[in-house]
């Protein structure tokens, strides 16, 4: 899962602006403050997601970090909007009578569903894709289910996955909403210095408003416009691998893994997806995990990879 991060750099004064927009300063500064109100286990994104009572009792800073840090589905243009409504959903997870959301996802056509391939991992177990949902922008009310993964990986453990092999197909058959948008939206090559946009649910804010599935969790949708919201470069590892990572500051929270990442195409003006969100920058003491992945620890950072080839080629098949 990722994390809450706190906002740093700005954006140089070069920087073409995108269609999304980008927050003032001085709205920047409350966020600095919101963020370093929140007690340390969700600075450091080590709350335990299980406590629901920790979450409730910081509601209120909880809220102060939503009001001033995110920004809500419906701050972005129309236009935006209505390019995004049919790509972006999330998952929900069938749990002892229970749906826990768990993490975000994009379609590619209207037969594959794609999403980080660790979110197919429950507290240390695989679960079944058949046990999830997936529910669309466009439609909350409708959960379409998954039958398959195209791309299944032979390990037993998820802390085996490589960052660049951290995403996985799931076969959702969505033919009920067309989805009408040009292979060109689908791209392996994510700029540096463009701003970003990563579609998630505030989980807190979803469980604070015990929120249901009939539409209700819509309301918990959120984007960033961070000024620091875009992808970083660093010099000091191995270019190859650097070239398939993606390294940004937006705000993150847990349950965002998976969501695509967005970028904007200022010649014919339209948003693409460039690549996944996958997780928070820090990796832990796990020496497993510290030794496949690759994109290594960047602490402050959020880390995605670049839109594998694998996925725009399905993303071209005919969706029926």
């Amino acid at each position: 899962m990722t994390s809450l991060f706190l906002m740093g750099a700005t954006v140089a004064t070069e920087h073409a602006p995108t269609d999304f927009g980008v927050v003032s300063p001085e709205r920047q500064q409350s966020c600095l403050k919101a963020f370093s109100d929140l007690p340390i286990a969700f600075r450091e994104s080590i709350i335990d997601l299980t406590d629901k009572e920790e979450i409730l009792r910081s509601a209120p800073q909880l809220q102060a970090y939503d009001e001033f840090c995110l920004e809500r589905w419906e701050s972005l243009r129309p236009k935006t909007r209505e390019s995004l409504k049919d790509i972006v959903g999330f998952f929900f997870l069938e749990q002892s009578g229970s749906r826990e959301l768990t993490c975000a996802g994009f379609r590619i056509n209207e037969r594959y569903v794609v999403t980080a391939a660790h979110c197919l991992w429950w507290r240390g177990a695989q679960i079944d894709p058949k046990r999830l949902t997936f529910r669309l922008l466009s439609i909350p009310e409708v959960a379409f289910e998954p039958t398959a993964v195209e791309n299944p990986r032979d390990i037993d453990d998820d802390r085996l996955l490589t960052d660049r092999e951290d995403f996985a197909v799931l076969r959702v058959e969505t033919h009920a909403i067309p989805l009408n948008i040009p292979i060109n939206s689908f791209r392996e090559q994510l700029p540096f210095t463009d701003y970003l946009l990563i579609p998630g649910v505030n989980l807190y804010d979803y469980w604070i408003r015990n929120a249901n599935l009939s539409g209700d969790w819509l309301k918990s949708v959120r984007v960033n416009k961070g000024r620091s919201c875009f992808r970083h470069q660093f010099d000091d590892i191995d270019q190859a691998v650097a070239a398939r990572c993606v390294f940004d500051i937006c705000q993150t929270l847990e349950a965002m893994s998976g969501s695509a990442i967005f970028g904007y195409d200022h010649v014919r003006q339209m948003v693409f997806i460039g690549g996944i969100h996958l997780r928070a920058g820090l990796l832990g003491n796990d020496p497993i995990i510290r030794q496949r992945r690759e994109c290594g620890e960047r602490e402050s950072f959020n880390v995605g990879i670049t839109l594998p080839k694998e996925v725009i080629d399905l993303a071209a098949q005919p969706g029926k």
